[in-house]
């Protein structure tokens, strides 16, 4: 009981904390000393609340990127925090066990999660330590993909689990890097050339394909850093990615706005059937109450039954998702990815002539056509925002 309720009141704790940074109207000194204080409580006996740091973490990243960027020890800081989430060492304290890496798969998830809000929400600010975000990102991308020898020799109940987070890991990793390619283009290709790691990234970039397009938000990261490829010069692009390299990665990410588009299409179409049977519900109940209940009761009712859909809708969105994070990532849902891939294509001609011309070229005239119609679906969401704007 003591324990549940230490538990309770760390959450409760960083909870706090979080808000105060959130609702503040200025950051003090005593908020910022804070920070410090959270990594410590994480590294030394809060492992298992590292949904409620990620969500303390993440408002200071958030509301306060312009004080954060100014604090280079503070990010170095935070950065640690993913380190030791990722290569957990030593073998704890009284107050914490030290878990396995296997164990700290679903903590690791997390801890990249951070290191997207810093690359979104630090966008230009995070330039001097991208060599080591990168490298770091890579370490732990490789070391999961041999983590699969460890988890073959599980039994069968503990190898399922196992697997998947193992998988879910290597997805958000891929994100990450795609959110870092989506950072600065030149910069992360640079790093990554020498890591000399160019040519893996992208073939298991490619060979992931299918698991990034069983979620939408991943597709949708994934196309930002296909597309940010584009934005290279010739001098600029490594010479593993040129020629065939880069025309296959250009119509791969065609091919995944094609499958984000078909998604955004079937989510419309749910919602639309969704509506409509909730509707056609709700008339049958009027039609078999009205006589014994009153037009002015039947709309409280109505009133208290959208607000229960609402509860456990959003139970079971925070079950699937950590729903709490959606906030932190708002700049980057409120990116259109096809208006990005349109005004990036716009200027593709002319950064790289001879590479859009060879792309051109390879196509067929329905490829053509299909690249067409993507880029003028996200011009028309671009004319359609600003038409917005004016008004």
């Amino acid at each position: 009981e003591i324990a549940m309720v230490e538990k309770r009141m760390t959450m409760v704790i960083h909870a706090m904390i979080g808000a105060m940074v959130k609702f503040c109207h200025e950051m003090t000194p005593f908020l910022w000393g804070l920070l410090p204080r959270i990594i410590h409580a994480y590294r030394t006996y809060a492992l298992d609340h590292v949904s409620n740091i990620v969500s303390a973490l993440g408002q200071y990243i958030c509301y306060c990127p312009k004080g954060l960027s100014e604090k280079p020890d503070y990010i170095k800081l935070i950065l640690s925090m993913v380190e030791f989430t990722f290569f957990p060492q030593g073998q704890g304290s009284e107050e914490q066990i030290m878990p396995s890496e296997l164990d700290m798969l679903i903590p690791a998830q997390y801890a990249a999660k951070v290191v997207q809000m810093l690359l979104i929400h630090l966008k230009g600010k995070l330039d001097p330590i991208m060599s080591a975000i990168i490298q770091l990102i890579f370490k732990k991308l490789a070391r999961v993909l041999t983590l699969k020898g460890e988890i073959e020799r599980r039994n069968e109940e503990d190898k399922e689990f196992y697997i998947e987070n193992a998988n879910g890991v290597k997805i958000v990793l891929l994100e990450t890097i795609s959110l870092a390619l989506h950072y600065n283009p030149v910069l992360f290709l640079t790093v990554c050339s020498q890591m000399k790691k160019t040519s893996q990234l992208f073939t298991l970039w490619m060979e992931s394909m299918k698991d990034l397009c069983s979620q939408e938000e991943s597709l949708g990261i994934s196309t930002l850093g296909l597309t940010s490829i584009a934005l290279l010069s010739p001098n600029q692009i490594p010479p593993e990615m040129k020629g065939q390299g880069l025309l296959k990665l250009l119509s791969a990410n065609v091919q995944q706005l094609i499958e984000l588009k078909k998604m955004e299409d079937s989510k419309d179409d749910k919602g639309e059937e969704t509506d409509s049977e909730e509707e056609t519900q709700e008339f049958e109940d009027v039609d078999a109450t009205k006589d014994a209940i009153s037009e002015k009761d039947m709309e409280e009712i109505r009133g208290l039954a959208q607000k229960i859909r609402d509860v456990i809708h959003d139970d079971m969105q925070g079950a699937r998702n950590d729903a709490y994070l959606e906030e932190m990532f708002e700049p980057l849902y409120r990116l259109d990815k096809f208006q990005f891939f349109a005004q990036v294509m716009s200027r593709f001609p002319q950064i790289n002539p001879e590479a859009y011309q060879a792309w051109s070229s390879a196509m067929s005239p329905q490829q053509r056509q299909v690249v067409q119609q993507l880029i003028n679906l996200g011009m028309s969401r671009v004319a359609k925002k600003d038409e917005s704007k004016e008004r």
